[in-house]
């Protein structure tokens, strides 16, 4: 039993370093990512705002247009896309000031598992 639990420790002491490193890569491509679906957010907004207002004038210009739904539907959607992207913008500011944090949370959900 003691021998396998001096490999076992030479193994963990041998690997230690490789795996710190793959696992802040991790955290950092996960930042990236977050930064990815941060952009793709923006982007969502600023359309759904346009549809919003285009469909605004649609409305004024005739009475029996079914643009009003799309409106209510176009800001709702905006705000839920730039909800989204406050809360990305959050997580990407703690994932890059932070990374070794969250590089201790990866390996320790690693173990759990």
């Amino acid at each position: 039993m003691e021998e396998i639990l001096s490999q076992l420790i030479s193994i963990v002491q041998d690997t230690a370093p490789a795996l710190w490193a793959i696992a802040r890569r991790q955290v950092i491509s996960t930042a990236v990512t977050m930064a990815i679906w941060f952009v793709i957010c923006l982007i969502s907004t600023v359309v759904l705002v346009r549809v919003a207002e285009y469909g605004r004038d649609q409305s004024r210009e005739d009475n029996y247009s079914d643009w009003d739904v799309g409106v209510a539907f176009s800001i709702a959607g905006a705000v839920a896309t730039l909800v989204i992207a406050a809360i990305l913008a959050c997580s990407i500011v703690q994932y890059l000031v932070n990374p070794e944090y969250y590089t201790i949370k990866v390996l320790l959900s690693l173990i759990r598992t």
